[in-house]
Parts: C-alpha cells; sequence; structure tokens
C-alpha cells in the first residue's frame, strides 16, 4: 500500500552544489582514461597468454566438434597455422606482437618480433575464420554451455587483438601519408608530380600495405642559391637538381622545435646539382652543357636546409632553403 503522506523523492534529494558535483565528474574522467590505458598495457603484457589460451581453446574445439566433412586441405592448413602460433606465443615478448612493437621503451627483440607480425596475423585472421566457419556453431550448441563459453571467450579475446592491431595499422598508415604529404613536407612540382607517377611502377618507390614509400624522385630548378664570386661577393646561384629525397616516418610534428628540429629532420634528399658555368639568378643549368662547361656536383637537403658543391671551371659551395619562388614551378 503507497503511504501518500510520504514526500516524493524529489523532494527529499537536496540539491548539491555544482563544485562537488563537477570535480567528481573530472574523477570519473581520469579514471576511465587510467582504466582505458590499463587495458591496453595488459593487451600487450597478456600477449602470449592470449595466443597460446586461443590455440589451447580451437585444439579442444576442434577434438569435441569438428565434423567429419571439414576438408582435409583446410584442416592439415589449420594444424600448421596452430603449431606456429603456439611456437609463436612461447617466444612472444611481453610488448607488441600485434600492435606492431610500437610501444614505449621497447627491446630489440620485441622489435625484431613484430617483424613477424604480418604472417603471424594471416595465421590467426585464418584460423578466426575456420573457427567461425566449421566450429563456432556447434560450440555454442554444445551441452556443456561452461565449456562452450570459456572457449568463445577465448577466441572472442584474439579477435579483440586482432581488431586492436588492424586500427594500429589503420592509424599508423595515415600517420606516414601524413608525414609524406601533409603540411610542412616538401612542395613538388609539375615535373616532379609526373616524375613520381612513374616511380610507382618501382617497388623501392611504390606505395605498400604498410602505406606510402618513404622514396621520391626530386627533378627540379632552383635560382635561390646563394654562393661567394671570386672576389667574395654574394651571388645567385641557379641549378637542376635530379636525386631522391626520403622521409622519416618515424619524424613526429612537434615533437623537436627550434635548432634540434634540424638534428632529426622530416625528410633529407640527395643527388646531383647542375649549373651554368656563369653564376646568376635565371640562368639555364643546361647552357653549354655540348660543349661540357657546365658544373656539375653533389647536393643535399637535409630538411629544409640546401647544400650542394659544383665542380668545374669555377667551383663553389652554396646553400640555399627547401622554396618555391613560383608555386609548383621552381
Amino acid at each position: 500500500m503507497i503511504d501518500r503522506r510520504a514526500k516524493p523523492a524529489a523532494a527529499r534529494v537536496r540539491r548539491r552544489p555544482a563544485l562537488p558535483r563537477a570535480l567528481a565528474a573530472a574523477a570519473l574522467a581520469l579514471l576511465a582514461l587510467a582504466t582505458t590505458a590499463h587495458a591496453r598495457a595488459t593487451l600487450r603484457v597478456d600477449l602470449a597468454d592470449t595466443l597460446a589460451a586461443f590455440a589451447e581453446a580451437l585444439r579442444a574445439a576442434r577434438v569435441e566438434v569438428e565434423p567429419p566433412d571439414v576438408p582435409k586441405p583446410a584442416a592439415a592448413a589449420a594444424d600448421e597455422r596452430l603449431r606456429r602460433v603456439e611456437r609463436a606465443s612461447e617466444d612472444a615478448p611481453p610488448v607488441g606482437l600485434l600492435s606492431l612493437g610500437r610501444a614505449a621503451g621497447a627491446a630489440d627483440r620485441a622489435r625484431d618480433f613484430a617483424d613477424r607480425s604480418t604472417w603471424l596475423g594471416q595465421d590467426v585472421d585464418s584460423l578466426l575464420w575456420f573457427y567461425g566457419t566449421w566450429l563456432e556453431d556447434r560450440v555454442f550448441a554444445l551441452p556443456d554451455t561452461t565449456f562452450g563459453l570459456g572457449i568463445a571467450r577465448r577466441v572472442d579475446a584474439v579477435r579483440h587483438v586482432v581488431l586492436v592491431r588492424a586500427q594500429e595499422r589503420g592509424l599508423e598508415r595515415l600517420r606516414r601519408y601524413e608525414v609524406k604529404y601533409g603540411p610542412g613536407s616538401a612542395r613538388l612540382n609539375v615535373l616532379e608530380v609526373l616524375l613520381n607517377a612513374g616511380l610507382q611502377r618501382l617497388s623501392l618507390f611504390a606505395h605498400g600495405e604498410n602505406g606510402p614509400s618513404p622514396w621520391e624522385g626530386l627533378l627540379g630548378y632552383t635560382t635561390s642559391y646563394a654562393t661567394l664570386d671570386g672576389d667574395d661577393r654574394a651571388v645567385a646561384l641557379s641549378a637542376l637538381e635530379v636525386g631522391v629525397r626520403h622521409y622519416d616516418f618515424g619524424w613526429t610534428p612537434g615533437a623537436t622545435g627550434g635548432f634540434t628540429s634540424h638534428l632529426k629532420p622530416r625528410y633529407w634528399s640527395l643527388g646531383v646539382a647542375i649549373a651554368e658555368e656563369r653564376d646568376g639568378a635565371l640562368r639555364w643549368p643546361l647552357r653549354g652543357a655540348d660543349a661540357r662547361r657546365s658544373r656539375v656536383g653533389p647536393f643535399l637537403t637535409w630538411g629544409e636546409i640546401k647544400l650542394a658543391m659544383v665542380l668545374g671551371s669555377e667551383a663553389r659551395i652554396a646553400i640555399s632553403r627547401q622554396m618555391h619562388v613560383l608555386p609548383n614551378l621552381f
């Protein structure tokens, strides 16, 4: 029987000050972040055990419910993949196989082990397909639900790891594209765009499953080199540059600043610089090339700093900065 004399619940609750509620919300947010970080760390620390438990569960499921109509090649392939996963779980370091071994402070052994993530990922994916195709429905139909749920829980743990791995690989690919093509990267002129489109046919320059290649071709004309002539006067030097550029995918935006940013630049390049026999701006570098009067020498770009040395009748050391005087041209 309802007591009508009782005050409504809303009337009995006193309003709490806003500040304690805000502090409580902030504490809950910090707790959620800490829980997420702990879950990710636990995932990496327990990876060896997770793989071992997955292999054990799959073997148990095959003994209990594998139907006789499984094709022999598929069963034999599953056996071989299970053996490889079991061996891998014994050698797994405390960090990262399926998370690419990118945890802070990872040892060399972890990085070496991460190199095998490609074929091991294929093995795990194939075993998950085998389980989902031939075993999963029969596992859930077992009378012993505790046994079936134990197998399902171990398989789902590996599915979660594979999902995390796929997410991290996708984010890493996007980050590499940003390093190579995002704001602050070297701008290509029209000729370089066409050149690199053709170089995509070569494996060194082609995009792959891990994202873009760190290499790209370099072909450009620059009139921004500065050097000293024979009378120690500052003059401009025009040059044609042919070479390759390499991006450091370990570079992180904002990780370094000021002078230290030049110690580990986003990219570097090297190649051959060709200059006319005379100094000056807007000179055509190939003028006199038929008579072998052009000056030729190496150049190096370290981040935005460019250094060239041209040899010939009037050798020069010149310095410049990565820039385009006319956008998309030179």
